[in-house]
């Protein structure tokens, strides 16, 4: 009950901080350019046939996914924006609560709505790439370190539709900004670390083991690389 009254006022809290520019029907000129461009796809133009942008489609798809359900409207697409960073801030709050404890959580997540609306603050107040692009990035984290923690135990279904998740989660970060693909290589890095540190410790290290090691290792990424490559297919 604790935790979700202070949720809830992490909420109102991001809600405050933002809501004096919902007033402004648009924050920087990013954000022109990306209605621009929903409202031609929503009146049948093609993403990068008729419409020229130099950006991957995820924030056009955002902004006409907004438009089409709520009309065309800044102060809608910035509300949707408010609902979208709060929810990056409950991924931080799961993640941190994971590692460390509920209060640790709930000071990471205060923090990130903090300052996540204090720097730079034009451009935080925007609906641009950056801000939709770390709901999908930190998910991905987050789904990818709970299946870690079930490969622990004995690996199973569960933990394989997790990876494959997570990987799904970094194509959809990857199609707001291009930097969301370095996802992929802290994925990669953790595996060889997991395995480096399992190395270290054993007394006994033999052809099987490492062939085992190499053989999970691989089969993880395979799993993190077909949801990405899934997500890149679907929108190709």
């Amino acid at each position: 009950g604790q935790v979700m009254l202070a949720l809830g006022g992490l909420f109102l809290l991001n809600l405050l901080l933002r809501v004096s520019y919902i007033r402004y029907d648009f924050v920087n000129g990013d954000e022109g350019v990306r209605a621009l461009s929903a409202v031609q796809m929503l009146d049948g133009a093609r993403l990068y046939v008729d419409v020229v942008t130099d950006k991957p489609p995820g924030a056009s798809l955002f902004y006409a996914a907004v438009f089409a359900m709520f009309g065309r409207s800044m102060k809608a697409v910035h509300l949707a924006a408010t609902v979208w960073n709060f929810g990056t801030s409950l991924i931080v709050f799961l993640t941190a609560s994971m590692f460390y404890t509920k209060r640790v959580g709930l000071c990471a997540a205060l923090l990130f709505v903090y300052f996540s609306t204090n720097y730079f603050t034009q451009d935080m107040m925007a609906a641009n790439t950056e801000l939709l692009m770390v709901l999908p990035y930190t998910a991905s984290i987050y789904l990818f370190m709970v299946a870690s923690e079930m490969n622990r135990g004995r690996a199973g279904v569960s933990s394989a539709l997790l990876l494959a998740a997570a990987g799904m989660l970094t194509g959809v970060a990857f199609l707001f900004k291009q930097i969301g693909v370095l996802n992929l290589l802290f994925f990669a890095s953790y595996e060889v670390l997991i395995v480096w540190k399992m190395r270290r410790d054993q007394i006994d290290v033999g052809a099987a083991w490492v062939m085992g090691s190499f053989r999970r290792v691989v089969g993880h990424l395979a799993l993190l690389g077909s949801g990405f490559a899934l997500v890149l297919a679907i929108f190709a």
